[in-house]
């Protein structure tokens, strides 16, 4: 990579660090194509890729060629605080930098290289087993707002509370856990 090529991907080359996927333009059918090694070479263009299961909130139908080569269109759970401070909407065949309202019947562009919100990673947990249970911890279903019930016993199959037997897997599902009888956690454990 050339110094001329990392200034003018310097943007994007922050994104796929920060865990964005990249999409170039591929030169002889002009489509963009995903990649997991982005050269950033100076005579390509390149765009952060939509993430899975998104998709952008066009409702002008705005061509590629009116949004413009240096934006992207925003996302509908993007219309928040962030798109004011750098995006435009459309209208009238012309885009206008955002005021302080934003309406959802309106298209919205961005600068290219502004990062699409992550999803969170999701962890990969395993309920309680026996050995998870400690005499401290009350119970409540996840349904309920309030109270709590107490430990009677612990059984390898299932934890003896004060209404009811309730196996793990059930545990896991239906209850949260505490310490100290407020903060109330999901009945599971990180893998």
């Amino acid at each position: 990579m050339t110094r001329e090529s990392a200034q003018k991907h310097a943007a994007l080359i922050r994104a796929f660090a920060a865990g964005h996927e990249i999409e170039w333009l591929h030169p002889s059918n002009s489509e963009w194509c995903l990649t997991k090694e982005p050269l950033f070479e100076a005579h390509y263009d390149y765009r952060i890729a939509l993430p899975p299961n998104k998709s952008y909130h066009n409702p002008d139908n705005i061509t590629e060629e009116q949004l413009g080569k240096n934006h992207r269109f925003c996302l509908l759970e993007e219309y928040d605080g962030r798109i004011k401070e750098y995006g435009e909407y459309f209208a009238k065949n012309a885009w206008y930098p955002v005021n302080d309202a934003t309406v959802q019947s309106n298209t919205y562009r961005v600068p290219i290289e502004t990062l699409f919100p992550l999803e969170p990673p999701t962890l990969k947990t395993r309920p309680f087993t026996v050995d998870d249970i400690t005499p401290n911890m009350v119970f409540r279903m996840k349904k309920h707002t309030h109270g709590f019930n107490v430990i009677l016993s612990v059984n390898m199959d299932f934890v003896s509370l004060q209404k009811d037997n309730v196996g793990f897997e059930r545990l896991s599902k239906d209850y949260l856990y505490s310490t100290d009888g407020k903060a109330f956690h999901p009945c599971s454990v990180e893998i």
